[in-house]
């Protein structure tokens, strides 16, 4: 049973859209997972740590790459939500011997969004191979779905990044929070990585979310996911 008491939020523009804050080279998403993946106790007892960027991307090399491993960053988020988080949010700008300026909106108004988790709450499989070969059933949420749908089918390794904070209503023990968050996550994405398995089954998946102040870690799987590791993401070196 999904716990009613949760609630999630989504990130601040700086966090998702890379060059949001205009003057500031290191507003970029990759930048920040690639250092969460070099403080994960997880990820350095099992891959061996001291992930880098590669000197260049030009026949397709990972996001973080070390002597044993390769793994590539994917926002794990709606086409829609991210451009609207962009276009809704105030202007930041990077002024050098300053600081950071607060611009205006660049639109008001309203636009319609699909959140990732309902577009895929309550397909199947079957459901989500029609929507990737054109079959209709909601135009705007099936754009969404295959434009993930492209993501998920990468035969890379892949940390997504679902770019929400996590919170409860009511007070929850560590531990019982995540195994919420995990319950949540996979009765919402459970057929969207059986797609994965069927047809990229060779390489891992994972996916960070935060709470608590904490980037959490989990392995995927369409029967479950697995809780790997938290990381605390209030320090200087970060972005947040």
């Amino acid at each position: 049973m999904i716990d009613k008491t949760m609630t999630c939020r989504l990130l601040a523009a700086p966090f998702i859209n890379r060059n949001f804050v205009q003057g500031e080279s290191e507003c970029n998403y990759e930048i920040y997972l690639l250092e969460l993946l070099n403080k994960s106790e997880w990820f350095g007892k099992n891959y061996f740590g001291g992930f880098s960027s590669p000197e260049s991307q030009s026949n397709g090399e990972c996001d973080a790459i070390n002597k044993n491993y390769g793994i590539d960053f994917k926002l794990f988020i709606t086409e829609s939500a991210m451009k609207a988080r962009n276009l809704y949010s105030r202007q930041l700008y990077k002024i050098p011997d300053v600081g950071i300026l607060t611009g205006v909106r660049k639109r008001t108004g309203t636009v319609k969004i699909v959140k990732t988790h309902t577009a895929f709450r309550g397909k199947t499989l079957e459901e989500l191979e029609k929507i990737e070969n054109g079959v209709v059933f909601e135009r705007d949420i099936d754009h969404e779905i295959r434009a993930i749908l492209k993501i998920l089918k990468a035969r890379k390794n892949l940390l997504l990044f679902f770019p929400y904070i996590f919170d409860f209503v009511e007070p929850h023990d560590f531990y019982d929070a995540i195994k919420s968050i995990s319950d949540g996550l996979h009765d919402d994405f459970n057929s969207a990585f059986e797609y994965r398995e069927k047809y990229a089954e060779d390489f891992d998946t994972f996916l960070t979310c935060i709470y608590d102040n904490k980037f959490l870690i989990f392995k995927c799987a369409s029967d479950e996911f697995c809780f790997l590791d938290r990381v605390k993401y209030k320090e200087k070196s970060m972005l947040f």
